[in-house]
């Protein structure tokens, strides 16, 4: 069993663990768990912006969600509840990946939903290449947030809308941006795209890197 690190409380490693099995990831949790001399974990607070969303081409596969996070520019994460689980470091990056699922979606109606948090991230060194997997309760959130997004929509968080400001709008220039304020904040956003603008695909292959 891998040995906590300083600062690492036994909590944290048991929702690592908890994660990657649901997510059905024997393999990874073996090479964390069972072979601390080839694995490494330590635990770190970062910001990132959160996409999960329904598969826009029906089912998806471990090496497709791959190929589409290097496209997006960002890392596959662990998914249990949604289709796709990719984390970013930036916001405007989410929010375009968003739209790029939504185009890719052709004539189904896929939920989305873009959610900056700051939370616990276990950086896991293994054989020399580091990857990054998000846990606790901020992921668990920002995942399940899908399952309350309109089908055809891309919901949006108040701190990701807020990061963004107006230039939201630069982003979306053919689609249809609404929000809810408290007062003058605004708690969340939806933007919906014209159905001319999506392009129906069948493969994530011929995606150049966005």
């Amino acid at each position: 069993m891998t040995d906590p690190q300083a600062g690492v409380g036994p909590l944290t490693l048991e929702a690592l663990s908890e994660r990657l099995l649901r997510h059905a990831d024997v393999s990874l949790w073996r090479a964390i768990f069972l072979d601390p001399a080839h694995a490494g974990v330590r635990f770190e607070t970062l910001r990132y912006t959160v996409l999960a969303s329904d598969s826009p081409l029906g089912t998806i596969n471990a090496e497709q969600t791959a190929l589409l996070a290097g496209r997006l520019g960002a890392e596959a994460q662990p998914n249990t509840t949604s289709d796709l689980l990719l984390s970013f470091r930036s916001p405007t990056a989410a929010v375009r990946a968003a739209l790029v699922l939504q185009r890719l979606s052709g004539r189904r109606s896929v939920r989305t939903a873009v959610t900056s948090v700051a939370g616990t991230v276990a950086v896991v060194n293994i054989g020399g290449q580091e990857r990054n997997i998000l846990v606790g309760p901020e992921i668990e959130r920002a995942e399940l947030a899908v399952a309350d997004s309109v089908p055809g929509t891309i919901f949006v968080c108040g701190g990701t809308y807020n990061a963004l400001g107006d230039s939201i709008a630069d982003h979306v220039r053919d689609g249809l941006v609404m929000t809810e304020l408290d007062e003058d904040t605004v708690t969340c956003a939806s933007i919906t795209l014209p159905p001319h603008a999506s392009a129906e695909a069948s493969t994530f292959a011929g995606l150049g890197r966005f």
